[in-house]
């Protein structure tokens, strides 16, 4: 993995913002489904029906954890409430990591860090993504 800043790696930033857009694509597809959770809460029988397949990036843990932070997500009584809840937990998510790989490049890697000049090709790929 490869150390950018403190406590900010790349990987761990695109493994953030792919599992959060998997989540949105699997909610706006569980949406169209007429699925009835029969558990505590509806999000926790959301995340148990999107993670169910096996083999998933997201984690039923991820997923509640990610949408449980988020208030609106409480009070969610369809899937359409939550993939508006996911939508912009991605925004979110990818405006941050933009504005962190922004000021890596602006401050040559800022806090005595020089990345090297693959990172910064890297990180420069990214910006015009």
């Amino acid at each position: 993995m490869l150390q950018i800043r403190r406590g900010f790696t790349i990987a761990s930033s695109y493994g953030i913002v792919n599992a959060l857009f998997l989540l949105l694509v699997v909610l706006v597809m569980a949406s169209q489904a007429q699925l009835v959770a029969s558990t505590d809460s509806f999000m926790d029988g959301a995340c148990k029906t999107i993670t169910r397949g096996g083999g998933s990036v997201i984690s039923v843990k991820f997923c509640i954890d990610a949408l449980g932070s988020d208030g609106r997500s409480l009070n969610a009584s369809c899937y359409s409430d939550l993939t508006i809840v996911a939508i912009d937990l991605l925004t979110s998510n990818a405006t941050s990591t933009k504005a962190k790989i922004d000021s890596i490049l602006k401050d040559d890697g800022g806090g005595g860090l020089k990345p090297s000049d693959a990172t910064m090709a890297c990180l420069q790929s990214c910006q015009a993504a």
